[in-house]
């Protein structure tokens, strides 16, 4: 096993990944706010949760075509 593979098997029972994603999210998000002259939609914190819930939340997956086996009222 190398030495990468084990830092990211660490890395994966971690909370720390999940820390450095909300604390980048919210200093892009907190710049973008400064830049905009504080504008109100913008305050650092809806943002952040848009763009973390945005990237985190499954991809829809099309459901699996149904067996047509059975035909009629007799199944």
């Amino acid at each position: 096993m190398s030495p990468l593979h084990g830092v990211l098997q660490q890395l994966s029972h971690s909370h720390l990944p999940w820390l450095v994603l909300t604390m980048a999210v919210y200093l892009v998000t907190l710049a973008l706010y400064k830049r905009s002259r504080c504008h109100p939609l913008l305050i650092p914190v809806f943002p952040s949760v848009v763009i973390i819930v945005g990237c985190c939340w499954p991809p829809t997956r099309p459901t699996p075509p149904t067996s047509k086996a059975c035909s009629g009222s007799a199944c």
